[in-house]
């Protein structure tokens, strides 16, 4: 058996089923599963079984919902020699922890990051641990839900990221005045990313500066690929926008 799929369920405590069949197939590639109301106890049991398996590929690490599951799921990121794609959702506070896992994972190539309810303070430990980071090559992160002006930090650390090639920044919203220069930036000379997608929270949010930014960043652009397709622009915006790429 090479791949589970199992949607998304309520395992609860049952997910130390899961656990029992990641330990009798030691040939699984993929698990996919996105689950919900399981104990603490049974959510580390989890990680350490996918963090040691010796031939899983990717996996859903659910949301890291404390200090303690980053812990864990840190010692998982530092541990594992398999994983190569990961999908986790970061609550408050937990980013801190997972600091040195992110960063110095080498085997870790492609990355779905949800931050959707972090603060601010914990988009600064997201820049440190991108800085740091060498190996990722595709990085799909879920934006926070409030607008906040260290997601400049952010834009930053993934234009200069060395090995970076694909981007997706979804739940997209305008950047606060103060990101403008990152994100301009980020847009027109990234370092090793070509292909760029942005997807809008809402396609009715207002971005009333968000074709400006565009413009500047995408004159002379070294992206190979935007998607924006998902905005609602005006005929007119698209056509200035479609005179750039």
């Amino acid at each position: 058996m090479e791949e589970v799929a199992l949607g998304t369920v309520n395992i609860g405590d049952h997910l130390d089923a899961i656990t029992e069949l990641l330990s009798h197939n030691p040939c699984l590639l993929t698990l996919n599963v996105a689950f919900y109301g399981a104990s603490l106890e049974k959510y580390f049991d989890y990680c350490r079984a996918v963090g040691s398996h010796p031939k899983i590929r990717r996996a859903w690490f659910g949301t890291v919902m404390n200090v303690q599951c980053g812990q864990v799921m840190n010692h998982v990121l530092l541990q594992t020699q398999s994983l190569s794609h990961i999908e986790l959702e970061l609550l408050p506070d937990t980013l801190e922890t997972l600091v040195e896992g992110l960063a110095l994972n080498a085997s870790i190539k492609t990355l779905h990051l949800g931050t959707s309810r972090v603060q601010e303070c914990d988009l600064k430990h997201l820049a440190e641990a991108l800085m740091r980071n060498k190996a990722l090559v595709s990085l799909e992160w879920k934006m926070p839900a409030r607008n906040f002006g260290a997601v400049g930090r952010v834009f930053d650390a993934v234009a200069i990221h060395p090995t970076l090639q694909s981007l997706t920044l979804s739940s997209f919203v305008e950047p606060k005045k103060e990101a403008w220069p990152a994100f301009v930036n980020l847009l027109s000379n990234p370092r090793s990313i070509y292909r760029l997608k942005l997807e809008p929270q809402l396609p009715e949010t207002e971005n009333p500066h968000l074709v400006v930014l565009l413009e500047q960043g995408l004159a002379e652009s070294t992206l190979q690929s935007v998607d924006i397709s998902g905005f609602n622009f005006s005929d007119i915006e698209k056509s200035r926008l479609g005179s750039l790429k």
